[in-house]
């Protein structure tokens, strides 16, 4: 018979071997998906240059509204994007991306914005990739924005010809269509003037968060990060 002495080493051993998870790790939320118009795999490339894009500047910036029930906590932005040369300025990001609420007209809110987070970018300006922005705010119920930002250039004049900006449309060489994003509401801004609105258009947005469980009112919601370390 085996003593008690082996019997809880062996236990011990297995602990090591096949660790469990803690009730901390098993409580953190994995992702709620937002919004998702992608219409496709955050892997997907396009390298072709019979594309259309949404422009993003200073007067121009984009992005999706996204309503919440509860409150959440807010953790990645995505979008197919690409920056070009003018957007460039010093070390700073060629695009960031904006939270903002939504006014008593249902458009983006004028004023600081909630939070900002700089948008990555692969440094190629023949490829348009999934780029993406990391936040951790937590939101109460509502109605957002997350908007596509840049302040250069400032105009489309003839020394600022292509900034850049958000995928909209591919086709091939013949003009056949390969990938257009689903439609969407989208909030639009103009950083110079502050005019805001609202339009139902095609436009490639991811975004996720964690729900959390709600609170009583007038106090703090609480939760776990969410578990977002596969997220791009």
């Amino acid at each position: 018979m085996m003593s008690r002495r082996v019997a809880a080493a062996l236990v011990a051993a297995s602990a090591l071997l096949f660790p469990t998870a803690s009730p901390a790790t098993a409580a953190r939320p994995e992702p709620t998906t937002l919004v998702n118009s992608l219409n496709a795999s955050v892997d997907t490339t396009f390298t072709t240059r019979q594309v259309a894009y949404f422009p993003i500047w200073a007067e121009q910036n984009l992005g999706p509204r996204f309503t919440l029930a509860e409150p959440t906590l807010l953790a990645h932005v995505g979008t197919f994007a690409d920056a070009r040369p003018d957007n460039f300025s010093g070390d700073a990001p060629p695009f960031w991306v904006e939270i903002r609420r939504a006014d008593a007209n249902g458009a983006p809110a004028n004023g600081e914005p909630l939070a900002v987070a700089s948008l990555s970018d692969d440094g190629d300006i023949n490829t348009w990739r999934y780029e993406s922005a990391q936040f951790r705010l937590r939101l109460q119920p509502g109605r957002y924005f997350a908007l596509v930002s840049a302040d250069a250039p400032t105009d489309l004049s003839s020394s600022n010809p292509d900034p850049g900006g958000v995928l909209v449309l591919a086709v091939d060489d013949n003009g056949a269509l390969l990938w257009k994003p689903n439609s969407l509401a989208l909030g639009y801004r103009n950083r110079l003037t502050g005019e805001s609105g609202v339009t139902t258009d095609g436009g490639p947005f991811r975004v996720l968060g964690c729900v959390q469980s709600a609170t009583p009112a007038g106090t703090t919601p609480r939760g776990r990060a969410c578990n977002a370390r596969s997220l791009l």
